[in-house]
């Protein structure tokens, strides 16, 4: 698991949508000593911005690192499969779709956050796509892009904003 830095964690639950911050200790031992079902513990990238189509970005010198917010594999349950996009001089616009990720209960297409260019993919999802659910601000990352101006990232939002934005859940089996 790569380390975040600043980051906090959040006892989440799923039926309610509430998170509770805690220290990152503090929720994985509440979790493990009460054995708490329902509940997950996540991370709250603090240096990363999202866009309201579950895609978060992180700046890295004159690149993006890009992934899929915590919500998506939530949201599709465990995804199998990843349709990654050919790193090339192909040019992105913002809101386009560039790659599918793929679970047993359907299929999301992910968009570029801010206009640029792919230049590299994780080629390890090709055979380990469960990475996306089980470290999707880590090693789940998704692909690294050179935006068209850097300055685009600013118009992004930050955790709490995009959290807030979050469809309510849905239990489709009551």
């Amino acid at each position: 698991m790569c380390p975040i830095a600043d980051t906090e964690a959040a006892l989440f639950s799923f039926h309610r949508k509430t998170p509770l911050t805690l220290s990152i200790d503090d929720a994985k031992r509440a979790v493990t000593e009460k054995h708490l079902e329902g509940i997950a513990i996540m991370t709250e990238p603090a240096d990363a911005k999202f866009a309201p189509t579950h895609e978060w970005v992180r700046i890295k010198g004159d690149e993006l690192l890009l992934g899929a917010s915590d919500y998506v594999p939530h949201h599709l349950d465990a995804i199998i499969h990843v349709e990654l996009p050919e790193p090339d001089d192909h040019h992105y616009e913002a809101g386009e779709d560039f790659l599918v990720l793929e679970s047993l209960e359907g299929a999301m297409d992910l968009h570029a956050p801010v206009a640029g260019t792919v230049i590299e993919v994780n080629n390890l999802l090709h055979h380990k796509p469960e990475l996306i659910n089980e470290d999707p601000y880590g090693a789940g990352w998704l692909l690294r892009m050179k935006p068209d101006n850097m300055k685009d990232v600013e118009h992004l939002m930050a955790y709490h904003e995009y959290e807030v934005g979050l469809p309510p859940d849905h239990d489709e089996h009551e």
